[in-house]
């Protein structure tokens, strides 16, 4: 688009987006959809996933493409619930978006971006719609003793740094340009297209399907979650064990160094609302938002992302779309994206994915920035109806490997001690 631009040529005519209000749970906003679909007749409209600084994971119903204002503002009715009305946005050449019509006196228009996985859409402040892949294993910040307060708390500059989000990734962008493909080359791509998709409908089916994976941590409102991680470093690997802690809107996480420098520490967001880090140093005050969002990268629901919500993504993330098979056997299947593989021409975004023979997904490959990041997940266990997840995950960035982790503990609905979300006496 920019070098469309610079040689003089057309700007991009503008689209625009129908969103719903953001619903707290995933069911309000497939509720929704369906009625939308009934409605409107339209296979555009989808659910989008958004992370709102304060509240979590919130979910919306977005139609996307849509020619002219007019018939956005006249379709803008049918996003309204929960109260609230819809929204139209307008995505110009620029990459911006805009609030039109009526909304634009509603929402200023330089506060407000759509829920889009368009590459041009910026982040709105205080939410992020999950587009991207994973950020790498090299660019993690260390926020376990950033929460926030003034002044840091004793000795946890040196605790262990708090997990990267992991979200689901983009698919590749970004490719050379190719010679157009003749008739039977363009019935080889369909075929493994085809044989891609079938796969992926299989593969949603043995990670728990549409009523499975994270839709069955939204039904629960405790989680006990225990898990080993190691941080390769230079002067010997730092190893800690975690366990992480949810009771509805209260969570925590106690960290206990096993090997390497590092600290033990307790990240608590307690009943009342406030948040407290203690090492062995004492007890702070920390930001609640912040240590909300720090606790959260260490939950199930971050660590085990991908394939938590592999069978939802499959159906409203275009990281999926557009997968070839092209190696397939008695130990699994490959898929990939146009250009993704050895030797490819290294476009960002989902280049890789591998399926065991179960057709559980084991490797998830993606660049960007020119570094090639891969998640393997291996010895999947099925925790409870539905929750089928991977025991043992590891981070490799370039070819070393960053970070491994080992699952022993996944409750759902466990007894906990009600003191133990407290405010520390």
């Amino acid at each position: 688009m920019a070098l469309a631009l610079t040689l003089g040529g057309p700007a991009l005519a503008a689209r625009y987006v129908v969103e719903s209000p953001a619903y707290g749970a995933r069911t309000e906003a497939e509720a929704h959809l369906k009625r939308v679909l009934v409605e409107t007749g339209d296979a555009r409209c989808r659910v989008v996933r958004r992370y709102v600084r304060g509240e979590g994971w919130r979910y919306l119903v977005a139609l996307e493409g849509l020619a002219t204002e007019a018939e956005a503002l006249g379709l803008r009715e049918r996003f309204d619930g929960d109260g609230e009305a819809g929204t139209v946005w307008r995505l110009d050449d620029d990459g911006r978006a805009r609030v039109t019509g009526a909304d634009a006196d509603r929402v200023p228009a330089s506060a407000a971006v759509p829920a889009s996985e368009d590459a041009s859409a910026a982040v709105p402040p205080g939410g992020a719609t999950e587009r991207a892949g994973a950020r790498t294993a090299s660019s993690r910040t260390d926020h376990s003793g950033d929460l926030g307060a003034t002044g840091a708390a004793p000795g946890v500059d040196q605790a262990p740094p708090a997990p990267a989000a992991v979200t689901s990734p983009e698919p590749a962008t970004g490719a050379r340009p190719t010679a157009p493909l003749s008739a039977a080359d363009k019935r080889v791509v369909r075929a493994q297209e085809r044989a891609a998709e079938a796969r992926l409908l299989a593969a949603a089916e043995a990670h728990g399907g549409a009523s499975g994976g994270r839709a069955v941590l939204d039904g629960v409102d405790r989680v006990r979650f225990v898990f080993r991680r190691a941080l390769p470093r230079p002067s010997g690997a730092l190893v800690a064990s975690h366990t992480f802690l949810r009771d509805g809107a209260a969570s925590s996480v106690d960290i206990k160094v096993e090997s390497g420098d590092g600290v033990d520490s307790q990240i608590l967001l307690a009943r009342s609302g406030r948040a407290w880090v203690t090492t062995g140093e004492g007890t702070v005050p920390r930001d609640p938002d912040r240590t909300r969002d720090v606790v959260h990268r260490f939950s199930p629901e971050s660590l085990l992302s991908i394939p938590l919500g592999f069978a939802e993504d499959l159906a409203v993330a275009s990281a999926w779309r557009g997968l070839r098979l092209v190696e397939s056997g008695s130990k699994g299947t490959v898929l990939e994206h146009p250009g993704g593989g050895t030797g490819g021409s290294g476009p960002d975004g989902l280049v890789r994915a591998t399926f065991d023979k179960h057709d559980h997904l084991v490797v998830v490959d993606w660049r960007e920035g020119g570094s090639l990041t891969r998640l393997t997940y291996s010895r999947y266990k099925t925790y409870a109806p539905g929750l089928v997840l991977p025991q043992q995950v590891e981070v490799w960035v370039d070819g070393r490997t960053v970070e491994r982790l080992e699952i022993s503990v996944l409750e759902l609905d466990p007894v906990l001690d009600g003191g133990l979300f407290d405010d520390p006496s």
